[in-house]
């Protein structure tokens, strides 16, 4: 029979925080020039293997084995060629169940292969997975990169400490009653950016939209042939290099942009015939008065 609880609390114990002085760091990269004459590096935080071992050791003792498969072989960055090894960890809890996990490891040769391997694997079951989750380290070193001018518990130390810091005063600006924010001034829409970028000498006050069509009054005519103009000003706002208006004419070239002068429109002369009276003579025809129809009402 399966103890669920007991298999739930071993496994709490793998993933338990590292004691003091269990992390350990590894340089990992090659050095940066910060500053003239200062040099930093990125270091990486990883638990030994002896630590793993003792780990499982300690939590499950006698019910855990390890094997490692070898690997095709690969590069690193610099073009060595490296061993790579499979570690597979089983947790022998019962005959009915096991647990296996794997992890895959490389080195320069079969030994730190293997270490590296076992590593990664009991990170799968938990042990030292927090490292994953610190930030990343740049410590001070020697022009080289091969020796830390800093111990990088301090620096993790002394970082942690700072994101603790600005949690707790980002917290505390949550919690303190917060004067109600004054609404955003609305963004001005494209149609209003490119109209204040290129301003238009014949726009109405009022705005012209593309589905408005305006009157031919309130337009000039073509300054070639004296026809009527297509307004393009509505189409300005997605290409500001057409003309204000175009000659609708077939063959004529006729355009006016906003530097010209446009030829204002004619204006309709007054009639001087005076407008007859509202008679029923001069409104309906003769077929439809009362006196010459033949319809009964």
């Amino acid at each position: 029979m399966i103890d669920d609880a007991m298999l739930t609390e071993s496994l709490k114990k793998l993933a338990a925080p590292l004691p003091p002085g269990a992390r350990e760091f590894r340089i990992d990269g090659k050095p940066i020039s910060k500053r003239e004459g200062e040099w930093i590096v990125r270091v990486v935080a990883y638990v030994s293997a002896q630590f793993c071992r003792a780990r499982l050791d300690e939590v499950i003792p006698g019910r855990w084995s390890l094997r490692h498969e070898p690997m095709p072989m690969s590069g690193d960055e610099d073009g060595v060629a490296e061993v790579v090894t499979k570690a597979i960890i089983t947790i022998h809890w019962s005959d009915a169940l096991q647990i296996v996990r794997e992890g895959i490891g490389s080195g320069r040769d079969a030994k730190s292969a293997a270490t590296d391997s076992f590593k990664r694997g009991a990170e799968r079951l938990g042990i030292g997975s927090e490292n994953y989750d610190l930030p990343v380290l740049w410590v001070k070193c020697s022009a080289d990169g091969k020796k830390l001018l800093e111990d990088p518990e301090v620096v993790l130390t002394r970082l942690l400490g700072k994101k603790a810091e600005l949690k707790a005063a980002n917290e505390a600006v949550g919690t303190t009653p917060s004067v109600p924010a004054r609404a955003p001034a609305p963004t001005p829409s494209v149609r209003e950016q490119v109209a204040a970028a290129f301003p238009d000498p014949y726009t109405d006050p009022t705005p012209v939209r593309a589905s408005s069509k305006p009157s031919f009054s309130s337009l000039p005519i073509c300054p070639k042939c004296g026809g009527e103009l297509k307004d393009l000003r509505p189409a300005r706002v997605a290409n500001p290099r057409l003309p204000l208006f175009r000659c609708e004419r077939p063959g004529c070239t006729g355009v006016i942009w906003p530097t010209d002068t446009p030829k204002p429109r004619a204006k309709a002369a007054a009639s001087s015939a005076p407008t007859p009276p509202f008679t029923e003579s001069n409104t309906f025809p003769d077929a439809l008065r009362d006196e010459q129809d033949d319809l009964p009402f």
